[in-house]
């Protein structure tokens, strides 16, 4: 099941009055949550990657264990999840929390000092309340293979911000931009922008997806 933020409370709420009420409530599911800009928030689309990792779950009987919820905005940077995260996250009390989120930070050339502080922050704030993480590499911001432009070499740099912030977070680490990278280098020898594994270079297309979904139900046990 796909949940949007408001379902999600509405059940919370139902659990805790069947709870005051003495009643028996049956195993509760993971609530899953999927943070970032609009890459997550386009994930829960039909070819999105958070329905096809509901695909995947479902058909190897994982279905019924996890509850997963959309919680991506268009255009947020680290700096805006930050701003949300007790609204949008902590108050629904999460179970694991999937963060993907850097390609508005590379086009916007943010500071890495202030992005990996931020994110930092983050973690801390998410562990505080005994959520799961697990820290997703922002894929990519065009497809071709050389990666000379700017936004591309900043992108690199934040990327490897993003690695270090899980190892010394102890969080676990989704390298969805290793994956993608490798699939690029393989399948783009005419060296276009897009239309590999994104509609426009940054945002996934099923196949893109897909990939995705499997990286991250590796993680759904």
């Amino acid at each position: 099941m796909i949940l949007s933020i408001k379902k999600t409370s509405a059940i919370l709420l139902l659990l805790s009055g069947m709870i005051s009420l003495g009643t028996s409530v049956p195993d509760r599911p993971m609530m899953v949550y999927f943070l970032g800009d609009s890459i997550p928030r386009r994930s829960c689309e039909p070819e999105g990657y958070i329905t096809q990792l509901r695909h995947i779950i479902d058909s190897t009987g994982r279905g019924r264990k996890y509850n997963l919820s959309c919680a991506g905005e268009d255009g947020n940077t680290i700096a805006d999840i930050s701003l949300r995260l007790d609204r949008d996250i902590i108050s629904h009390q999460p179970d694991m929390v999937f963060i993907l989120i850097g390609a508005n930070d590379a086009c916007q050339r943010m500071n890495p000092i202030s992005f990996e502080r931020t994110y930092d922050s983050i973690i801390q704030r998410l562990l505080s309340t005994g959520a799961q993480i697990v820290i997703c590499t922002p894929m990519c911001i065009s497809e071709k293979t050389k990666h000379d432009s700017p936004k591309d070499r900043h992108l690199d740099r934040l990327v490897r911000l993003v690695r270090d912030i899980a190892l010394r977070n102890k969080c676990q680490l989704c390298d969805i931009r290793k994956t993608y990278l490798d699939l690029i280098h393989s399948d783009n020898s005419h060296h276009i922008r897009k239309n590999i594994l994104t509609t426009d270079g940054i945002h996934p297309n099923r196949h893109g997806s897909l990939i995705i979904a499997q990286e991250m139900s590796g993680f759904l046990r």
